[in-house]
């Protein structure tokens, strides 16, 4: 499933993982999340993009207010 976060926790959840993964950079991160930088940069800019439930761990996905998408 898909989820749409705010700005603000979109912002949270990326400074998570970086610091959870321990990574530097958003390019060290794409690989620790085995996904592009182009497709982590999407997620991480653009306010209208879903992102994967898979990427968001389970003990944060609480702390977030999440939109998720319908199903088609």
């Amino acid at each position: 499933m898909r989820v749409l976060l705010s700005k603000e926790d979109r912002q949270k959840l990326f400074c998570y993982l970086k610091k959870k993964h321990k990574c530097q950079s958003f390019k060290e991160l794409a690989v620790n999340l085995n996904t592009t930088f182009n497709t982590l940069q999407k997620w991480v800019y653009k306010k209208d993009r879903y992102l994967p439930e898979k990427v968001i761990p389970n003990n944060f996905i609480n702390k977030l207010k999440i939109g998720r998408a319908s199903c088609m």
